[in-house]
């Protein structure tokens, strides 16, 4: 699988064919949720979800600061932005697209691990992004 994840302002991770094993991005879920369990009006209630572990090596670091100064921020008119994730098969065929705006950085976690040849993925970054409340139903989910 080769994964694009690209968030406006110049943030872009691609893993094309030539990374192979060494591709960065190591995992991507997408999820709408309900903020309530309990729900009653789901239209007013849904929330979509992004979360995105990505290895942190020489080929993402700069984008690693650029996610985190985004994460640690709390105003400004870039808050809130727009989420572009392509995810193709082996063939590079496309088999999903999603276009998300207004998504905000709920979580920036980095981890690093002791040096063991049993890890594989020694230095991650994880990513948790929310969309702004309303905006469900503005979602682009295409193949191209």
């Amino acid at each position: 699988m080769f994964y694009t994840f690209e968030v406006d302002g110049g943030i872009k991770i691609d893993s094309s064919s030539g990374a192979g094993e060494n591709a960065s991005i190591r995992k991507i879920i997408l999820m709408s949720d309900t903020k309530d369990p309990h729900v009653s009006q789901r239209s007013n209630s849904v929330l979509f979800r992004v979360e995105i572990d990505v290895l942190i090596n020489k080929d993402t670091k700069e984008v690693c600061k650029k996610l985190m100064k985004w994460a640690l921020q709390d105003r400004g008119n870039d808050l809130y932005r727009k989420v572009d994730i392509t995810i193709k098969d082996d063939n590079e065929e496309v088999l999903r697209y999603f276009s998300i705006p207004d998504m905000f950085c709920e979580d920036y976690k980095e981890v690093y691990l002791e040096d063991n040849d049993k890890q594989q993925d020694k230095c991650v970054f994880n990513l948790k992004l929310i969309q702004k409340g309303g905006n469900f139903s503005e979602i682009e989910n295409e193949n191209s």
